[in-house]
C-alpha cells in the first residue's frame, strides 16, 4: 500500500525492512520499531541523520515501547500534533531517563527542539490531520469514504483485496505488481 501511495513521488522510496518475510528471516516473532531502526542504521553511513516522524497520539505511549531509550537515541524524533493530542505533553511522555527538567520542557515548547540525555526531539505543531488508521479501516468496512482518506490506488487495492473485512483483521496480502 505504501508503494501505491508513493507512486510518482521520486523523493520517497518505500522500505521492506518490516515486510513479513524480512522479519521472519531475522528469526524474530515480531517486528519491533527499535529492531527496524537498528537494521536501518546498519545500512546507513556513520553520521547519517535519521528522523522518526510520529504523531502525538502514538508518541504519548513511547515509554511503553520496546527499548524506548535506545530507540529515541537512535533517531531524531519529530513529533507531530494531532487533533486532541497537544504537544504540551511531549516531555511527560518520555521515558524517565530521557525526561528533561521543567526548564528543558519549556525550552522544547518554546523553540520546538531539544536534546535531552542523548535523545533529540523536534516538534511539528501545525499538523492537524484527522486521518487515522482506525478511520481508514472503518471506511473500508463500510465500503464508502475511503477515497477521501487515502490515494485512489490505495483505496482500490484495499477494496479489491478486502484487507479490512468486517470479520477479520488486516492480513498480509501479496504486494502490488508495479
Amino acid at each position: 500500500m505504501l508503494a501505491l501511495a508513493l507512486m510518482g513521488e521520486k523523493r520517497f522510496v518505500p522500505s521492506l525492512l518490516e515486510a513479513p518475510e524480512i522479519v521472519k528471516a531475522s528469526g524474530q516473532p515480531a517486528s519491533y520499531t527499535v529492531d527496524t531502526v537498528r537494521r536501518l542504521r546498519a545500512r546507513l553511513d556513520c553520521g547519517t541523520r535519521l528522523y522518526f516522524l510520529i504523531g502525538m497520539d502514538a508518541f504519548q505511549h513511547i515509554a511503553r515501547w520496546r527499548s524506548p531509550v535506545e530507540l529515541m537515541r537512535s533517531a531524531e524524533f519529530i513529533v507531530a500534533s494531532r487533533p486532541g493530542f497537544p504537544l504540551k505533553d511531549v516531555a511527560r511522555a518520555l521515558p524517565a531517563e530521557l525526561r528533561p527538567s521543567d526548564a528543558g520542557a519549556r525550552t522544547l515548547l518554546e523553540t520546538g527542539s531539544i536534546e535531552t540525555n542523548g535523545a533529540t526531539i523536534h516538534l511539528l505543531p501545525s499538523v492537524n490531520e484527522e486521518v487515522s488508521a482506525t478511520a481508514i479501516r472503518d471506511a473500508a468496512r463500510q465500503g464508502h469514504g475511503l477515497e477521501q482518506l487515502v490515494p485512489e490506488a490505495v483505496a482500490e487495492y484495499i477494496m479489491k483485496l478486502k484487507i479490512y473485512g468486517e470479520e477479520t483483521e488486516p492480513g498480509t496480502p501479496e504486494p502490488p505488481r508495479l
